[in-house]
């Protein structure tokens, strides 16, 4: 995994641009061209993106971003942001 992608990811969080939706589910806005990506999280927590990149790579800065995110965030503020957003 290349650093660029690293940084990118850590971006995406420090800008605030994951936003929980449910337990498996989140949105992702990206930093360069401010589209949303759906993240999903299946079994095993596998995390899907459906971004070009996860296409062809399998893997992208905005999974990234969510696994960062998760990393950071206790669980119990993860469960504010999406309470937060859901009544927006």
């Amino acid at each position: 995994m290349s650093e660029h992608i690293l940084n990118k990811a850590k971006a995406i969080v420090i800008a605030g641009n994951v936003k929980p939706i449910s337990a498996t589910e989140y949105l992702v806005k990206s930093t360069d061209s401010g589209k949303l990506y759906d993240i999903s999280i299946g079994d095993q927590n596998i995390m899907s993106c459906n971004c070009t990149a996860y296409e062809y790579r399998g893997q992208c800065s905005h999974v990234l971003a969510v696994v960062e995110y998760r990393e950071r965030t206790p669980r119990v503020i993860q469960e504010i942001h999406r309470v937060i957003e859901n009544k927006e």
